[in-house]
């Protein structure tokens, strides 16, 4: 692979003449280096002898990072440099360079709206090798290799100089290399190796002055392997709603250098033979291109008639393939049922209900299903378990997702009905955004489901449509409705659209308790239930009940109930009544208590005439009981759940303290200080309790730390003079593994400040239950993969350690290869996970449609033929780009089924040329040679 082509990663328009002769071509450097997001319209014109030519950069073709582009100049130019300034100016900066590659002028932030912001007269290096960032390898073989490049400065009449050997070859230490000279700016490097690491070094020999420049490398690629063929995506079956008996369509690509054909394909699901009998069946019989895909259909078929997840297993077997570790495919397809029963409830506690998540742009996906156990998002509001942008903690930048529903079948139904859910919302507002879509067509087509005057606390920000912040809830979590409108008889299907922005990321969305049902006069709702702080069995706790009120009438006269371990029912009338759309909490009379473990408390509420019945009941999982390990540095200023502490502590960052803390203050009129921690489970004699202690003052204080379960204590550390440092404290659990730590401080003289950070007790898992959500590249040269880790286990916040010296936890700008990234949590805790990034099928066209597309010869003196064979008529069109990115031509077909059309290049230089075609569901770009 080479390993240093700048991505191509902008969209560059530019406005200018006609060709014209020059000496030679300097270069402008395009840069966004901070939000990578292109320059915000700002614009940069370059006149060369009183000729204009405008640049910008956006983030189209790419993540607007840096490109560079090179404009023609004659020796005594006079060359001037103007800037019209766009928002976000602090982060464009830009470089002119001539064509030596030294520089001449650089602007670090985008100057000044001017039209002269800089001017020099062009001065042609008569003796210099070509521009670095203009050399391009491509149609990298298994025996060889085409490279080009920008020409040296036409007046020293040069010859390159190609110098190149295996490994990391360096002509300045070595003689086994091999060399080649040439007055091409394009060339085809014949008889190389299969599947070996060349490095290619790069000098132009001026016969004018005899004299022979820098080298520009290194530059490495590796050959392709000759035979080397494998299964690169499942075309059919797709997961989707009622499957049924599906053809198996694969597509297979050839990695190799050579095209290959006639050789078998198979198939297990769920481990099971997929039924191929050959020769009938199983048997490729036509020919796959290098770096081509090609679509197969087996004649059996999947029986995929049971709603679940069916694993395909998918392979090819090719004779004398060279890596068969490319050879198989392992996806699953899930069978998603239709749902035709209602009214619809789900609350996602004993599976994630058949919803799915799914990515919609290029960033990763956060949704997950299972416990939430972030900070704020720390609980499900109805049992234990939702589906929530990142379970253990934010959500990502520049996430564009998905949370799909299965389908449901509302053909019977002749009133659209009414759609509720319980959200939590935590997103960074004017930034990031999350809004609900419906389909009718099985997602042909998505529309948004918006705000009417049924509507119950839907999108607080009415003009866009959409939750941001805290969705208006007031930092917890609420019961949301609203009719859907149109879906009266038709088959729907829902999905949750999350996008967040380039800057803070927060925990984002929790969904829960769906429900589909009959819009009515009276249909009270659950939406959560919630304890008191207190003693770990419930003494002197009282339980607290939030009901809804979905009806379009006040209901009043209702009760509220609950047991505890399914045993006695305990009754209420609720004082009052609610107005639509209103909720309202309810804390019941008597505390609880008993001293005996509970299995949970489930609670529900009770009216007449409710005509939904299964949207009444929560389920509450006791909340006392925390998992280890734990760590808390109070950095988001809130007391952590389930712990409490004396009124006046504080949890915050005062003067003077270089993080948040949890703190108090000792004198005269305060001295002592109280706090406990939540109740955690499954402690051993082997657990040590660590927390860091800071102080301000001369005053002494005393400490003392119990551990408590109910009435019962037991002291496991005391110290009579407080000091400032790093404590490690021997944990004594209870007989059952439960303990509540209290720390109990009281002043003995003079007046201080005592700061707790860091407190916490490591418990490292088995593993950090890592996975890799990878984006393949789009071809053997491309650096357009991309990677984001994911932990499953451990405590938050993380550090990520990859093989290529970067930490972050998602890394764009991949090449083809083997990833290895390291992963610590907060506690110390690692694990390792491995991983490759291979080749993809094409993403601007992932249903293949212009899978045919081809164009002759290439590479080419002047006359093109591009030629195309589609299965049905569709608009096409043609558009032919420079390196740069500029436009040369565009060509409009009209709606056609088949295509033939010539192109005539011999009015254009010697060079690479991106052909780009388009229709309405795909394009796709190829590189073309005019020699």
């Amino acid at each position: 692979m080479l390993n240093r082509l700048l991505p191509l990663f902008f969209l560059l328009i530019c406005f200018a003449s006609g060709l014209r002769a020059q000496d030679c071509r300097y270069q402008l450097l395009m840069e966004d280096l901070v939000s990578e997001d292109g320059w915000n319209g700002g614009e940069l014109t370059i006149t060369v002898a009183g000729v204009p030519s405008t640049y910008t950069l956006t983030e189209e073709l790419g993540e607007g990072r840096s490109f560079s582009v090179f404009f023609d100049v004659n020796n005594g130019d006079e060359v001037v440099l103007g800037y019209a300034r766009g928002p976000f100016p602090e982060e464009t900066s830009f470089s002119i360079l001539n064509n030596a590659d030294s520089l001449i002028f650089r602007a670090d932030t985008a100057p000044e709206n001017s039209t002269n912001v800089f001017s020099f007269t062009a001065a042609c290096v008569d003796c210099a090798p070509p521009p670095a960032a203009s050399i391009v390898f491509s149609r990298v073989r298994f025996n060889s290799a085409e490279v080009n490049f920008q020409p040296s400065s036409s007046a020293a009449d040069p010859v390159y100089l190609f110098e190149y050997g295996t490994g990391d070859y360096d002509p300045e230490v070595s003689t086994n290399g091999e060399s080649l000279t040439t007055q091409d700016t394009f060339l085809r490097i014949n008889d190389l190796e299969s599947d070996v690491l060349y490095t290619f070094w790069l000098s132009t020999i001026c016969r004018a002055s005899d004299d022979t420049t820098v080298r520009r490398g290194p530059f490495q690629i590796v050959t392709q392997k000759e035979k080397d063929v494998g299964i690169a995506e499942l075309m059919s079956p797709m997961t989707g709603c009622d499957l049924g008996s599906e053809e198996v369509t694969i597509g297979i690509r050839n990695y190799g250098g050579a095209p290959q054909q006639f050789f078998n394909v198979d198939f297990t699901i769920n481990g099971n033979g997929g039924g191929v009998s050959r020769p009938a069946d199983g048997i490729f019989t036509g020919v796959v291109g290098v770096d081509s895909i090609e679509f197969f259909t087996f004649d059996v078929r999947a029986f995929l008639t049971t709603p679940g997840d069916y694993e395909f297993k998918l392979w090819t077997e090719l004779e004398g393939d060279q890596d068969p570790t490319n050879d198989t495919l392992s996806i699953i397809v899930r069978h998603v049922p239709v749902i035709t029963e209602f009214p619809y409830v789900e609350n996602f506690e004993n599976n994630d209900g058949f919803w799915r998540a799914e990515r919609a742009g290029r960033g990763p996906v956060s949704w997950q299903w299972g416990t939430p156990q972030g900070t704020f998002i720390n609980r499900a509001p109805q049992g234990s378990r939702a589906w929530v942008t990142n379970l253990r903690g934010n959500y990502f930048n520049n996430e564009e997702s998905y949370l799909i529903s299965p389908c449901f079948d509302l053909t019977d139904m002749e009133e659209d009905p009414l759609f509720s859910a319980i959200m939590y919302i935590e997103t960074e507002e004017n930034f990031d955004e999350v809004y609900l879509e419906m389909t009718t067509d099985r997602g042909e087509n998505w529309r948004r489901v918006e705000t009417s005057p049924a509507d119950i606390r839907w999108y607080n920000d009415r003009g866009n449509q959409w939750w941001e912040g805290d969705g208006g809830f007031g930092n917890g979590p609420s019961m949301v409705a609203q009719l859907l409108s149109g879906a009266a008889g038709n088959e729907i299907q829902l999905r949750y659209v999350f996008s967040s922005g380039r800057s803070d990321v927060l925990e984002g969305v929790l969904v829960d308790a769906v429900s589909i049902g009959e819009r009515a006069e009276i249909n009270l709702a659950a939406l959560q239930a919630g304890l008191d702080a207190g003693c770990i069995a419930f003494d002197n706790s009282n339980l607290n009940f939030t009901v809804v009120n979905l009806g379009t009438t006040i209901a009043s006269d209702f009760t509220v109930n609950y047991t505890l371990n399914g045993t006695d029912i305990i009754s209420e009338p609720f004082p009052g009544s609610l107005l639509p759309g209103e909720q309202s909490t309810f804390t019941f009379t008597d505390p609880l208590n008993g001293g005996a473990f509970p299995d949970g408390i489930t609670a529900w509420v009770s009216i007449a005439g409710d005509v939904q019945l299964n949207n009444d009941t929560t389920f509450l999982s006791f909340p006392g009981i925390m998992e280890l390990p734990f760590y808390e540095d109070f950095e988001n200023g809130q007391l952590p759940d389930s712990w409490a502490l004396d009124g006046d502590a504080v949890i915050g960052q005062r003067a003077g303290s270089p993080s948040v803390t949890l703190y108090d203050t000792f004198n005269d009129t305060d001295s002592t200080m109280l706090f406990f921690t939540a109740t955690y489970g499954d402690l051993s004699a082997q657990d040590t309790l660590r927390f860091d202690v800071a102080l301000e003052g001369d005053g002494i204080v005393s400490l003392r730390i119990d551990v408590d379960f109910c009435d019962v204590s037991t002291d496991i550390f005391e110290i009579d003079t407080l000091v400032a440092g790093t404590y490690a404290v021997a944990v004594t659990p209870s007989a059952n593994g439960l303990a509540r730590f209290g720390f109990y401080l009281e002043r003995e003289s003079g007046e201080v400040t005592v700061d707790f950070d860091n407190i916490n007790i490591v418990r490292c898992p088995e593993s950090l239950s890592l996975t890799a959500d990878v984006i393949a590249v789009t071809d053997r040269l491309a650096t357009d993969g991309a990677a984001t880790i994911f932990p499953g286990a451990g405590t938050p916040p993380y550090t990520f350690d990859w093989n290529t010296g970067d930490t972050e936890q998602t890394l764009d700008g991949l090449a083809r290869g083997p990833y290895q990234v390291v992963v610590t949590d907060v506690l110390g805790c690692t694990d390792t996970i491995r991983f490759d990034i291979d080749l993809t099928v094409d993403t601007d066209d992932p249903e293949g449609i212009l899978a045919d597309l081809q164009v002759f010869p290439n590479p080419t003196s002047g006359m093109l033929l591009v030629q195309l064979q589609l299965e049905e008529a569709a608009p096409l069109s043609i558009i032919l780009m420079d390196v740069t990115g500029r436009q040369l031509r565009v060509l409009d077909f009209g709606r056609n089924v088949r295509l033939d059309a010539p192109l005539d290049l011999s009015a254009y230089p010697a060079g690479l040329y991106f052909l780009q075609l388009r229709t309405v569901d795909a394009s796709r770009t190829l590189r073309v040679i005019r020699r």
